[in-house]
């Protein structure tokens, strides 16, 4: 049995006062009491999510390209200067279990990993703004698949000509909804949506786990 498995045992065992002598019925699913009160849990946090949440942190400060000389191992090593968060969705091969532990963190990262454009040049049009290319109305000509957004602005807003018969109309006006950057607006810069200021809190990747379940928000307002 895993540590997480261990730890949640403990929990679950003091939650419904279950002992070796005295054992109780668990009245209510584990995964159930762990989801937020909003959700209609007990706010408890299941291990498994949170220790995923904590490796996501190490995912997040690859990707911000922290320097040290831990992160320029790894990086010589397994990232060889790729993103952290296309490295993620590959099987994981053979390599160091701290690695592997890395890249299961990873996996939250596009839960709330945004882009903040700026000039545009480091922002890939048809992946760093959604999985554009998965959703396009026909297939993406060879020359236009490594369009960057500076590709698709002109004059401090979005010129979409190039694209616009790939792209669902909902989608289009979703794009020019958003912000265009520009040379005055700072270097490109990936930012976490989750939290109020942009920076990573392990608080808001645990509850990203739970941001496309089927359960509806828990209306606690009528109490």
């Amino acid at each position: 049995m895993s540590i997480c498995n261990t730890l949640d045992r403990l929990n679950r065992n003091f939650l419904w006062r279950h002992t070796e002598e005295k054992k109780k019925i668990h009245l209510v699913k584990w995964d159930t009491v762990c989801k937020p009160k909003c959700y209609g849990g007990l706010g408890l946090k299941k291990s498994s999510c949170v220790n995923q949440a904590l490796l996501a942190k190490t995912g997040w400060r690859l990707l911000q390209k922290e320097q040290g000389l831990w992160a320029e191992a790894l990086n010589k090593k397994y990232l060889k200067d790729d993103c952290i968060m296309q490295k993620s969705t590959l099987p994981f091969s053979a390599s160091s279990n701290t690695w592997k532990g890395i890249l299961y963190g990873a996996q939250l990262l596009p839960n709330g990993v945004k882009w903040r454009i700026g000039p545009g040049t480091e922002i890939s049009f048809w992946t760093d703004l959604g999985a554009l290319s998965d959703i396009a109305l026909k297939p993406i000509p060879s020359h236009l698949q490594s369009l960057r957004v500076c590709d698709v602005v002109y004059d401090g807003g979005w010129d979409l000509r190039m694209v616009k018969k790939f792209l669902p109309e909902d989608v289009k006006l979703k794009i020019l909804s958003m912000h265009a950057g520009g040379i005055r607006s700072g270097d490109d810069t990936t930012i976490w949506k989750l939290s109020h200021n942009g920076k990573f809190t392990v608080k808001s990747a645990y509850h990203s786990l739970f941001l496309n379940s089927k359960t509806k928000p828990w209306p606690w307002d009528f109490i």
